[in-house]
């Protein structure tokens, strides 16, 4: 509670306004929207989840350093990290309000974790700075008020009645611009005086009690108000604390009639009742009255004397009870008329019962009043037994509401998981839109978002949507869960959430945040038509900022993945018009011209890659070629110094080969290795050649450019030559293999680049059918390099090619080595496979039926790279034991083909082999 709310506003403004205004955001996001994120995510005490924000700007945004500072200290706090807290203060200025705010927050968060030396400390040490002077500055001088007052506050609940009192005089003597919080001030500041003055005795008693006068007279200067009245009760009680009973009462009755007059007023401005000065004077009544009963009997006086005593103290104590319940005279109030009643039953047998009528609710709350400061005291397990205890009498209305509530929290405070369950499935269900049950369960998700229980907040937060899917935060909370599924794994629970975002709150800001995420999400997992559909639905609410820009340049790339190249061309030609111009509007802020920028230079190089891909209708391929070089063309003039301008320049290259432009292409390919000789492309134009004439599809003009380098060898590397002879083998031209890796042989010493090429020959050797050249390259590979790493491979191609050549010995001599030193089960299985092919070659059939069948039968065919392996010894096995005439043996091997591979590949050639199998059986 603030003194006055003026001031309170302006200290908001110094002590929030300076940094929680910091931008935060995680992936290509707008970045205040993130910090606003953030901020909301701690307000509701999601501390974890907003430091994950936070941390991902600073990552991806490291100039947000500084405007990350403030939100990084109140995550710290949350978490109770309060010593790094406490390192982020020390690293701002001295004297500067941030400094204080973040401190007096570190101190408040002691506080609420019940570290109460060390929040005192904190705010003694903000104190000690201005021990001797108060703040001049108007704005620092209201947060010092602020700070006293919420001080005096926190040590007033903590029963330090002496510091509290010592805080509120620091905001008293700061001097208050409004009379009003002045007044108050004054208040309660002599309601503390006179509570320490009741006990203490002596020369301090009469200190403090002169105190409460002083303070009281003062108020009372000022004029007839709610104050006014208050001050009054002060002063009786500060006179009956003296012992003058007479002259307490007198006060009273001379002022009686105004007080019912301020209490009347109060009610008809509809002023809570706690707030009225009634209270406290017919409560010092009560006691009066209450005196008067001991004393009577002390004395022995008739019955019916004590009776009228205890009726006149019972009528103030229940009055004070049923109609000022909510004031802190209430619960008192209450305990004393308990214990009247009690006298008159046990002692004089008289039954008293009393019917509070519309003040019930206020009764209530007095009652309930006792099991909350059980609950505000950490005391859960007595707290929940008062509740239970009170709800019994008092079932409905707003006080049981929030019992209820508090319930909720006291179970989850002690762990005990199925009350959380069964009291937030009753609250969802049964108080399903009421603030006060949503806001129990977010505070309940806090405490096991603190427990890192992923289960019981998963819980929570579902019981909470069920219930108040229109609560302000739910489309807030919904996306933090969607992205905790996301990152969990369970993508398509985030989905789900994302979607239901859209669905129940379709114009908030989050809805269209999840348009996006959904978008991504598609995207990420390659379904790029829904892709685009979602992010042309962003685009259709999005608002000017980089993630327009974003989401623009994504529906292009997710046309482009779906070769629909016309209208990727338009999408990023929106990506280009939006940036063109003076100011446009997707540039407001200074941190998004850069980002667009590097999306529009982006956009304009992809225009040019649709071109080039577009291959329909044929009749226009030279045209499409020709505006893609045209794109390209335009690309380098503005933007020569892009990691993209040497992939532009050889797409470019590629373009004008396939146009029949040598000489164009020729000059495209030499300034590439001119201008950009650093980059990949520059450093090999050629290869660069080869590589684009592949991608486009012409392989004629690949062949060309490798001949060149044939004509040429001295002006091209062994590495060079290399990689083309790799492009070459990948592509299938094996003619033109062989003279690019011998030529790596003969020119080099490099290990890798040998090994490389005595591999690709022998592959190329294989693929045109000259075995004998393939087992002599591969041989000289594993004997010069018996480590290789292409071991295996070259022993299955040494296999391969002697089983061609009808050396059987020499390809159960590779096989062997892979079945000796191999240790994995795919590669052995592979060994063991070929072992059955060479038994067949050399006539040993039912050797080889032993090994194809401990494929099919002993392997797992939940193997994926097992499983054709097993399908096609299944295959062999039938065929092996059909010619066999092992008629059975193929029934059965059917049997469990069909049952492994209900849809396998050899199917129709199982079936046929059954059938045959049969007929020749009878």
């Amino acid at each position: 509670m603030n003194v006055n709310k003026s001031w309170s506003k302006s200290v908001a403004g110094i002590a929030l306004g300076i940094a929680l205004l910091s931008p935060c955001g995680a992936h290509a996001m707008n970045v205040d929207e993130e910090f606003e994120f953030a901020s909301g995510l701690i307000e509701l005490g999601f501390a974890d989840l907003a430091n994950r924000v936070v941390a991902e700007v600073v990552r991806l945004y490291p100039n947000e350093r500084d405007r990350a500072t403030r939100i990084e200290g109140e995550i710290l706090v949350a978490q109770r990290r309060f010593a790094d807290a406490e390192e982020l203060v020390n690293q701002m200025p001295e004297g500067h309000p941030q400094r204080y705010a973040l401190q007096l927050q570190i101190a408040r968060g002691h506080f609420r974790a019940g570290n109460n030396d060390e929040a005192q400390r904190l705010y003694e040490a903000f104190f000690d700075v201005y021990r001797d002077r108060v703040p001049t500055e108007p704005d620092l001088l209201r947060f010092y008020q602020d700070a006293a007052f919420q001080f005096g506050q926190m040590m007033e609940r903590l029963g330090n009645r002496a510091a509290a009192a010592e805080a509120y005089q620091r905001a008293l003597d700061a001097g208050l611009d409004d009379p009003m919080a002045e007044r108050r001030l004054r208040v309660d500041l002599a309601r503390l005086y006179l509570r320490l003055g009741r006990e203490a005795s002596g020369a301090e008693r009469d200190r403090l009690l002169d105190k409460v006068y002083e303070l009281s007279e003062r108020v009372q200067w000022g004029g007839y108000d709610l104050w006014f009245g208050h001050s009054i009760g002060l002063m009786a009680n500060a006179l009956l604390a003296r012992g003058d009973e007479a002259g307490a009462q007198q006060l009273i009755e001379r002022y009686m009639r105004d007080l019912n007059r301020i209490d009347r007023l109060l009610r008809e401005q509809n002023h809570p009742p706690s707030q009225s000065p009634v209270a406290s004077v017919r409560f010092l009544l009560g006691e009066l009255h209450e005196k008067r009963v001991h004393e009577l009997r002390r004395q022995g006086a008739p019955e019916g004397e004590v009776l009228q005593a205890v009726q006149a103290a019972l009528t103030e104590f229940f009055t004070v009870f049923g109609q000022f319940g909510l004031s802190d005279w209430g619960p008192e109030a209450s305990t004393r008329g308990r214990a009247l009643v009690e006298l008159l039953r046990t002692e004089y047998g008289r039954e008293v019962n009393v019917d509070f009528g519309e003040a019930g609710g206020q009764a209530a709350q007095a009652q309930f009043s006792m099991a909350d400061d059980l609950f505000r005291q950490r005391n859960f397990e007595r707290a929940i037994e008062e509740y239970l205890r009170i709800l019994t009498s008092f079932p409905e209305g707003e006080p049981s509401l929030r019992a209820l509530a508090n319930l909720l929290l006291s179970y989850a405070h002690l762990e005990n998981d199925l009350h959380v369950k069964m009291m937030a499935e009753y609250l969802a269900e049964r108080f399903a839109g009421e603030t006060i049950a949503a806001n129990a369960l977010l505070m309940a998700s806090r405490i096991y978002v603190d427990r890192r229980d992923e289960d019981m907040f998963s819980f929570l937060f579902d019981a909470f949507f069920a219930g108040f899917p229109q609560h302000e935060r739910a489309p807030q909370l919904m996306f933090e869960m969607a992205r905790r599924r996301e990152n969990a794994g369970d993508v398509a629970g985030a989905m789900e959430t994302f979607e239901r975002i859209i669905e129940t709150h379709p114009r908030d800001r989050f809805a269209l945040r999840a348009r996006m995420a959904l978008a991504n999400a598609a995207h990420e997992q390659g379904d790029f038509a829904r892709a685009a559909e979602l992010f042309g639905a962003y685009l259709e609410d999005a608002t000017p900022g980089h993630s327009r820009i974003r989401a623009q340049f994504m529906l292009a790339d997710s046309l482009q993945r779906q070769r629909l190249y016309p209208q990727a061309i338009r999408a990023y030609g929106q990506v280009i018009q939006r940036l063109s111009g003076e100011n446009p509007p997707d540039n407001a802020r200074p941190e998004d011209v850069e980002r667009n920028a590097r999306l529009a230079e982006r956009a304009l190089f992809f225009v040019g890659v649709c071109f080039s891909r577009m291959t329909q209708p044929e009749a226009q391929v030279d045209d499409f070629r020709r505006r893609g070089i045209a794109s390209f063309q335009q690309f380098l003039s503005r933007h020569p110094e892009s990691s993209l301008a040497p992939t532009a320049m050889r797409h470019m290259g590629a373009l004008q080969m396939a146009l029949g432009q040598a000489d164009a292409a020729s000059q495209t390919f030499t300034e590439l290795a001119e201008h950009y000789p650093d980059s990949e492309e520059g450093r090999s134009a050629l290869f660069a050649l080869v590589s684009s004439a592949f991608e486009i599809g012409e392989p004629d003009i690949a062949r060309d450019a490798f001949r060149r380098m044939i004509e040429s060898p001295d002006d091209f590397s062994p590495e060079e030559f290399t990689r083309v002879g790799q492009l070459m083998l990948d592509n299938g031209l094996y003619e033109d293999v062989i003279p690019a890796y011998e030529r790596v042989v003969a020119t080099t010493e490099d290990q890798r680049l040998v090994q490389l090429a005595l591999f690709g020959l022998g592959t190329a050797y294989i693929q045109q059918g000259d075995h004998e050249r393939a087992v002599e390259n591969v041989s000289r590979l594993l004997r010069d390099f018996p480590n290789t790493a292409f071991f295996f491979d070259a022993q299955f191609k040494l296999a391969e090619s002697n089983l061609e050549l009808e050396r059987f010995a020499d390809a159960n001599t590779a096989l062997a080595e892979i079945l000796r030193l191999s240790q994995d089960n795919n590669v052995i299985q592979r060994a063991q496979f070929e072992l059955g092919r060479l038994q067949m070659a050399r006539g040993d059939r039912r050797q080889a039926l032993a090994s194809f069948q401990r494929i099919a039968l002993l392997q797992d065919p939940a193997n994926a790279t097992l499983r054709p392996l097993i399908e096609d010894s299944f295959l062999k096995s039938m065929e092996l034991a059909l010619e066999l005439e092992l008629f059975s043996e193929v029934a059965e091997n059917v049997e469990q083909y069909e049952e492994m591979f209900p849809r396998g590949q050899h199917m129709t050639q199982v079936r046929r082999l059954r059938d045959e199998a049969r007929s020749r059986a009878r």
